[in-house]
């Protein structure tokens, strides 16, 4: 008979990973208002690709900002624990594939988040 079992726990947002979006949008700000200065200091036959440079730096800051939409997912199956990570919901990547037969020892980590201070068995 086979098993499965499957958990999924989302990455909580740390106030460096808030900060770090804040400034990818900052610097894709200022970087297209540095492309528009130099638009407009190019000779006007230039000035159609504005709107494709501003759009691909947009595009960017969207693409860096999603990285920080990030899941882990734990598969049990047949005794075979696999942990993937998720990034935006669409790619997937796998860390790890472990046979449970294979485990010496199991069990509450010490240290663990509930634990302040204490230290790892």
């Amino acid at each position: 008979m086979d098993s499965f079992i499957e958990y999924m726990i989302k990455q909580k947002k740390t106030g460096s990973a808030i900060a770090r979006q804040i400034l990818i949008i900052a610097a894709a700000l200022l970087v297209i208002l540095a492309v528009t200065f130099v638009f407009l200091i190019l000779p006007p036959e230039f000035i159609s690709f504005w709107p494709l440079c501003v759009a691909a730096f947009i595009f960017a800051a969207y693409k860096f900002i999603c990285r920080f939409d990030v899941e882990f997912e734990y598969i049990l199956t047949n005794g075979e624990l696999d942990v993937d990570r998720i990034t935006n919901r669409k790619k997937r990547k796998r860390l790890i594939t472990i046979h449970a037969k294979s485990f010496t020892e199991f069990g509450k980590v010490k240290g663990a988040p509930s634990d302040k201070g204490a230290g790892y068995a």
